[in-house]
């Protein structure tokens, strides 16, 4: 059953997954280096404990993207998201000082069942920074996975990548309005 106050989350099985997520009223709790990093570096270390393959990934001061791979034996979505949430949460507000403070919204995961829509979807979240206007190019944002792409996916992938500017793709609920980190 669809709740009318939230996304309904398909991630209940093995396969890949497009996965947005949103802080609470796309308030910019991560505009900085020192928070970008350490969300950045919750972000892989909790996708690597899952045992997920990590396709693409941008953070940014309010929102993020990942496009995974989710195997037989890794971790739930909904599980690691949430443990995930509740880290950089944490971090957010030890930093700020705002203790028990709501950080994280909701998220959201979409299964991508076909080649062209999961390349689609990695580049889009490789040109995310470029099209918030942050950089001009995708590998000049540090927070998401556009520049160590062609160590991990091949030159072959990441040309493909790099080619394929996804200006047609809308994905729902991502109007972000995002601050460049002081």
């Amino acid at each position: 059953m669809a709740w009318h106050h939230g996304p309904r989350h398909s991630a209940a099985h093995p396969g890949t997954y497009m996965v947005t997520a949103a802080t609470l009223h796309k308030q910019h709790f991560f505009a900085s280096h020192r928070k970008l990093e350490i969300m950045s570096q919750l972000l892989l270390s909790r996708l690597q404990a899952a045992r997920w393959r990590l396709d693409a990934w941008a953070v940014f001061s309010n929102h993020y993207h990942i496009v995974v791979g989710v195997p037989p034996d890794g971790i739930a979505v909904s599980k690691t998201i949430q443990e995930l949430h509740s880290d950089a949460a944490i971090e957010a507000n030890r930093i700020d000082g705002a203790p028990g403070r709501q950080v994280w919204h909701q998220y959201r995961d979409t299964e991508l069942t076909h080649e062209r829509s999961i390349l689609a979807r990695t580049a889009y979240v490789w040109h995310n920074a470029v099209r918030h206007g942050l950089v001009a190019s995708a590998e000049q944002y540090r927070w998401c996975s556009a520049g160590w792409s062609e160590e991990v996916n091949g030159r072959y992938k990441a040309s493909t990548l790099r080619s394929f500017v996804p200006t047609k793709l809308q994905i729902a609920d991502d109007d972000f309005d995002v601050e460049l980190p002081s």
